[in-house]
């Protein structure tokens, strides 16, 4: 899937999450959107990838097929969808990244910033990653590593069929969401307004 699709799916699993009044909505919104975008750091030209200055690889898969992209890794390199498209990758990103955030908000005195709500979206939007992708051709190490095994929903196919079908859904969902919470915020605010006055 492409980001943006991905950071409607964190989007979205945030929502659901807060429907079911998960705390901190804004901080659990905004780190599923951040999360979303999480387990493409070993995908070089991807939206989080190129910020990371880590050295990228490629391999041929010869025939009609694109070359393997990935990171440079020891003793084998760590190619795109493998471990961190996995849980216990989404996991150690999403506790490296909620550390790199509660100490960069500690350092500009934000001290409400609650780490286990930065921690729990950024997992949440990160598995929301691997649920979409799991809709691509390509198969994931989700097991990773337990198994090298590679996952995928029986239903799939190529990101140029799957992407925009995946973007519209979520898009609905969203909607459906956001009126769903901003319902009972609309007749509290409405609640507030004062009344016609009627004339005798």
């Amino acid at each position: 899937m492409k980001g943006h699709t991905h950071l409607l799916g964190g989007l979205a699993a945030a929502g659901v999450a807060i429907s079911l009044h998960a705390p901190h909505p804004l901080t659990l919104l905004a780190a599923a959107g951040a999360g979303s975008l999480l387990p493409d750091w070993d995908l070089p030209q991807s939206w989080v990838g190129r910020w990371i200055p880590w050295p990228a690889v490629s391999a041929s898969r010869g025939g009609r097929l694109p070359p393997r992209v990935g990171r440079a890794g020891w003793p084998h390199p760590i190619w795109h969808r493998h471990q961190g498209h996995s849980v216990a990758g989404v996991t150690l990103a999403s506790g490296i990244a909620a550390w790199l955030a509660a100490s960069a908000s500690h350092a500009a005195g934000l001290r409400n910033l609650s780490p286990f709500w930065v921690a729990a979206g950024l997992f949440l939007g990160g598995i929301s990653h691997l649920a979409l992708d799991g809709f691509n051709d390509e198969r994931q190490w989700w097991l990773w590593p337990l198994t090298r095994r590679g996952f995928r929903w029986p239903l799939h196919a190529g990101v140029r069929y799957t992407d925009q079908a995946a973007s519209a859904v979520l898009s609905a969902v969203l909607i459906v969401l956001a009126w769903h919470l901003g319902h009972p915020w609309l007749q509290d605010l409405a609640s507030l307004a004062p009344a016609d006055k009627v004339l005798p």
